[in-house]
């Protein structure tokens, strides 16, 4: 530990950086009263409070880490906030605790926003919920809200096995999946045909997801544009298509609802899904008619066929089924949060129905 310095009524500790992975915190400052310029006291009790300081830190760091390995981001900011406000730790903190608290503040936005439709004007009502607003320029905000009846565990598949969104969507012409950062974050490119004259477009995304089933009872991902980095090779058409960018505060919010048949003895988990786009094509002129009337013909053509493949995708041994059971961290995060919410909810049947496993929860659908 550093040496203690009494200088003007402080007690300071030398200044050293600290990280996720390191032992050391940053410069501690206590102040003190007047007397204590007259009576500094034993000179240990500086140093005294400075370790317990550093060692609250310390044990705050390790477990908002391990929430935020979890993807509980918000969880993550709260051991946080219970030994430094929020403040300190970004002025303190290294890198990995400031994308925890960026990642909180943007699930806190994205909540307050889901229901928001101020300025929005509604494309169509059935059988999903669409709403479009003109933004600056050349930007464009889209939501949609629907019902897909099939597990937040299937439907989160879809963008999270992005490289196979080919085999059953024809309006995508280009899926690549380059890495996942971590079991909820990934980086992905996609291209999708457009009406001519347009060029097709194309977008370079990072996702990422989080587990609000305690605080929300929902699932959260979230959206934005990527640059191109080192490890990342476009295809050879990406010269000819036209970039999209997904600017900030787009997202999908899935949370499980749960219906039962006619005797109400058998619990099905549905998805009730908020989606909120915020994309800039970088189209000067068109029209707020002209998207209006495109979103109004295009998002049930989406939904179908979204729902067509989620009913046909998942039969044993297809390849579907086979990355979910290999890629049991995020599934199994999904099936637990599934488990969490289900618990917390007043329906003792369906509480009755699940353990948070795939065969109890997946299963149920099937």
């Amino acid at each position: 530990m550093g040496n203690c310095v009494r200088k003007a009524g402080y007690a300071r500790r030398d200044d050293e950086s600290w990280s996720s992975t390191s032992t050391s915190t940053s410069t501690t400052y206590l102040s003190v009263d007047d007397n204590a310029l007259d009576d500094p006291g034993p000179p240990s009790m500086a140093m005294d409070d400075a370790r317990d300081v550093d060692k609250s830190k310390q044990e705050a760091v390790t477990q908002a880490l391990s929430h935020a390995a979890e993807a509980r981001v918000l969880k993550a900011r709260d051991c946080l906030r219970a030994v430094a406000s929020e403040a300190r730790w970004r002025e303190d903190g290294d890198d990995a605790i400031r994308r925890i608290l960026d990642a909180a503040a943007f699930v806190d936005r994205a909540m307050a926003d889901r229901g928001a439709e101020d300025g929005y004007i509604l494309s169509r009502e059935q059988p999903l919920r669409v709403l479009y607003k003109r933004g600056h320029a050349t930007q464009h905000s889209i939501k949609m809200h629907c019902n897909i009846k099939h597990h937040p565990a299937r439907v989160v598949s879809i963008p999270y096995e992005w490289d196979l969104i080919t085999t059953w969507n024809r309006l995508c012409v280009d899926a690549v999946k380059f890495r996942a950062v971590n079991p909820h974050e990934a980086l992905v490119y996609g291209a999708t045909w457009m009406i001519p004259p347009f060029r097709d477009f194309q977008a370079l995304l990072q996702t990422s997801g989080y587990d609000l089933s305690e605080e929300h009872g929902s699932l959260l991902i979230a959206v934005r544009s990527a640059s191109v980095g080192p490890g990342v090779s476009l295809p050879m058409a990406a010269k000819r298509r036209r970039w999209v960018t997904f600017l900030d505060d787009s997202y999908v919010v899935l949370t499980p609802v749960f219906c039962h048949d006619e005797g109400g003895d058998k619990v099905t988990v549905h998805s009730a899904a908020s989606i909120c786009v915020n994309l800039d094509p970088r189209i000067p002129g068109i029209p707020s008619a002209v998207v209006n009337w495109v979103l109004h013909v295009l998002a049930p053509y989406l939904l179908q066929a979204m729902e067509r493949a989620l009913d046909n995708l998942f039969h044993d041994g297809s390849i579907y089924r086979q990355r979910m059971d290999a890629h049991t961290s995020v599934y199994g995060t999904i099936h637990r949060a599934v488990d969490t919410i289900m618990r917390r909810s007043a329906d003792p049947k369906a509480v009755a129905r699940g353990d948070g496993s795939r065969d109890s929860l997946d299963g149920v659908n099937e």
